[in-house]
């Protein structure tokens, strides 16, 4: 099996540019890869890095997955100085090649990586601040009533354990405040009143995990 052509995707919705590549062979089996910085101002940085890197794995065997990284570490000048953009590329075309194993030998990529260690794991839901679910009109919350519906949302999809960041959104959208050093009253109020919402429909059995980044 050899790779033919790489696709790669600089995305421009949602919370940032996501960048895709779709790694193409001659059996007609193709894999995915993602590079990790769609949010921030890498996003473009990252789909030009995973361009440059595509030339350089044509011809190659994707299960040859040591063999591609070690050629894109080395034989590159800047892989081995290393650094988020370059490595973000490597591993969206590391990711695609492993997908691309998968999918020739019918068994998902864990059965290749050692196996399973557990039947069952707990999920929580993410990053709700942006909102939750399939039908959203709205990707900034802002007031608590709009955390206390999210939170409604993501327990009606069975979760109980939720995780939000209730400080990176001003109370008034589009209105900045001071997040770094001591905070201002106005911001401890708002991000109180948000978890306070949502830990009134949650109830004391929802487990809420603050994260402030």
């Amino acid at each position: 099996m050899k790779i033919t052509s790489v696709e790669c995707y600089l995305g421009d919705k949602g919370l940032g540019g996501f960048v895709t590549v779709k790694v193409n062979t001659d059996e007609g089996i193709s894999g995915f890869g993602e590079a990790g910085l769609a949010y921030g101002k890498c996003s473009e940085a990252a789909f030009g890095q995973c361009q440059d890197f595509a030339r350089m794995v044509l011809g190659m065997d994707p299960f040859n997955t040591e063999e591609i990284w070690e050629h894109l570490h080395r034989h590159t000048f800047w892989g081995m100085g290393g650094g988020v953009v370059v490595t973000s590329a490597m591993a969206a075309i590391d990711t695609a090649c492993w997908d691309i194993k998968g999918k020739a030998l019918g068994v998902p990529i864990h059965t290749l990586l050692g196996g399973k260690m557990n039947d069952n794991l707990r999920t929580y839901a993410s990053q709700l601040q942006y909102n939750w679910g399939t039908n959203l009109t709205k990707q900034r919350l802002v007031e608590p009533e709009e955390y206390a519906e999210v939170t409604r949302v993501a327990m009606a999809e069975g979760y109980d354990a939720i995780k939000v960041d209730p400080i990176v959104i001003p109370g008034e959208e589009g209105k900045p405040w001071k997040i770094t050093g001591p905070l201002e009253n106005r911001v401890i109020r708002t991000v109180y009143n948000r978890v306070a919402a949502m830990r009134e429909v949650g109830g004391e059995d929802l487990d809420i995990i603050i994260e402030m980044h």
